[in-house]
């Protein structure tokens, strides 16, 4: 595997590999009348990304960005996409887990989606991504009389041991109660040698410390997966955000992280609070398609058209939009 950049946590002294620390992005979808994916609109996000020098990492197949409806080809169609456009100015980390439509009762063959998602890990080590990111895998069934900390370790042990570069846990927010993460499942996972992190998708302060109680010494890095807990989630040992402010306003999430970097804590409480302010501004919104509204407001050229979700009147996403606009202001003038 090879060797990457590491940034030592102020308060942990932990080394966390870069790519899992500041704004990590996970890229809203773009898509066509006919529901398949804006390949130029993705490269225009990219360079959209590059442009606010706000962001660290691109994660294109994200829960913002509706990865259950991603096929095989789609993932593959992405990937390059954003791995050429991007040229390894940001680093990379896409989804590629097997397909899977979320639905308990379909779930697919289980030898199908393991070999999918390493097949797919393989195409983006190929293509030259840093890192890949690979949901909790319940799809796969849990045998009768087995556990599910059993099914989870092994499906990201395989992977640990099949691919040569590090590997990410995505654990969504809903997710069915048996393959929740607990102290005990995140200690056997951290302890793999090429599973370095996880994006936790909660907003349950209690959940961050028992979990980060979990993984102990092992060298893994819990982030948060909700913008609107970023600063706690520092504070107890992660570095890194993914969360739908990462795409339309990287530029106060990176000062947030600056500001808790360098110790001013009342600059990063106030960061905190106006992106919390943009939360609400949004609140109950379908933000994978007003968030591709947000960002051709910022100027990038990509469909507004987006895979599921409720639809948004023109007057709410006006209202969004100017709300952002003000909180935003500080921050970019």
């Amino acid at each position: 595997m090879k060797r990457f950049k590491t940034v030592t946590h102020p308060i942990t002294g932990k080394k966390i590999p870069e790519f899992l620390t500041g704004v990590i992005t996970p890229m809203f979808t773009p898509c066509l009348p006919d529901l398949s994916l804006d390949v130029q609109g993705f490269r225009n996000m990219v360079e959209f990304f590059v442009k606010t020098k706000s962001v660290r990492s691109l994660f294109p197949r994200c829960g913002l960005g509706r990865m259950y409806t991603f096929t095989p080809d789609d993932v593959r169609t992405a990937i390059d996409a954003i791995s050429s456009q991007n040229a390894g100015r940001l680093y990379f980390l896409p989804g590629t887990a097997g397909y899977y439509s979320n639905n308990p009762n379909e779930k697919p063959d289980p030898e199908v989606y393991i070999q999918q998602s390493l097949d797919l890990s393989l195409y983006a080590q190929e293509k030259g991504a840093d890192a890949v990111v690979l949901v909790v895998p319940s799809a796969l069934p849990i045998p009768s009389g087995g556990s599910a900390s059993d099914v989870i370790y092994n499906y990201y042990a395989k992977m640990n041991d099949a691919l040569d570069l590090p590997i990410v846990v995505y654990h969504p927010g809903r997710l069915e109660e048996a393959y929740n993460f607990t102290p005990e499942i995140i200690a056997r996972v951290s302890a793999l040698d090429k599973v370095v992190g996880m994006k936790f998708s909660s907003v349950d302060l209690s959940d961050y410390t028992d979990l980060t109680i979990g993984i102990g010494d092992n060298d893994f890095s819990l982030f948060a997966g909700s913008e609107s807990v970023y600063l706690y989630s520092m504070l107890v040992g992660g570095l890194g955000v993914i969360g739908q402010g990462a795409d339309n306003i990287p530029e106060i999430l990176n000062a947030l992280y600056k500001y808790f970097m360098a110790g001013d804590y009342k600059n990063a409480r106030e960061a905190q609070l106006d992106v919390n302010r943009t939360l609400l501004c949004a609140k109950e919104a379908n933000m994978g398609l007003v968030g591709l509204h947000y960002l051709k407001h910022r100027g990038v050229e990509l469909s507004t058209i987006a895979r599921g979700g409720a639809p948004e009147t023109a007057a709410r996403i006006k209202q969004i939009t100017e709300d952002t606009d003000r909180i935003l202001a500080k921050y970019t003038d």
